[in-house]
């Protein structure tokens, strides 16, 4: 068992702008300035996953201990969607990318939490972890049978360098206020590794088509995070 609570960090606030090139796809003209509509992300906390801090499951300390070829770390940061005057968030996708040097072993997003949910996320400040890395309770809920129309968040592209969360307004969910989110990273033994975070969603206010939008963080297109 692991214990990294959720700590206050560094909130990063994203404006939502129209993306004018979706825009440009679709034939439609980008509204003028910013969408009133913002998102509030909180900088990602990395914790390295050692034989040390995994004593609590045995199984997973002497794979950590035994793995010489590959680095394991713990990610995890909130988001926090804020729709103003009206607006809602029909869809919005958190996406990383993980990235490292050209001559190693590219980083690779074991697994997410959360994979599949009805309901916004509540994470505790403990977790669980498989033989194969996987999140115990993520695992748990993949059994869950959820209605398409019902999947309010779900994991994108576990086991890649390019994970992520799409997120869905449904019936019973609004896309607001706080979700956190995790994820467990291999990286190369030797190398230095970074992850970013974008955000993008698709924005529906009163009166308007749908508006494809990207979250600009203080002039940026992402937020950066360092492995190792």
């Amino acid at each position: 068992m692991f214990d990294v609570p959720f700590v206050d960090t560094q909130t990063v606030t994203g404006l939502l702008v129209p993306d004018e090139r979706e825009l440009k796809t679709k034939g439609f003209r980008a509204p003028a300035g910013p969408l009133k509509t913002y998102v509030a992300l909180g900088t990602p906390i990395v914790t390295p996953l050692t034989k040390k801090n995994a004593r609590g499951d045995r199984s997973v300390a002497d794979l950590i201990a035994a793995d010489g070829a590959h680095r394991y770390y713990h990610v995890r940061f909130s988001c926090t969607f804020h729709p103003t005057e009206g607006a809602t968030f029909e869809k919005a996708w958190v996406l990383a990318n993980l990235a490292t040097d050209p001559d190693t072993s590219a980083p690779i997003a074991l697994s997410l939490e959360p994979l599949r949910t009805d309901q916004p996320v509540e994470l505790s400040e403990s977790f669980e972890l498989g033989v194969d890395f996987k999140f115990v309770s993520a695992k748990v809920g993949v059994d869950k049978k959820i209605p398409n129309a019902l999947i309010f968040a779900e994991a994108l592209d576990e086991g890649s360098s390019n994970p992520g969360w799409e997120f869905t307004q449904t019936r019973a969910q609004a896309i607001r206020g706080l979700q956190r989110l995790q994820m467990i990273v291999r990286t190369g033994s030797k190398g230095a590794s970074q992850g970013t975070i974008q955000l993008t969603a698709s924005i529906a206010r009163p009166g308007f088509a749908s508006i494809p939008a990207r979250a600009i963080f203080e002039d940026k297109p992402e937020v950066t995070f360092q492995l190792g």
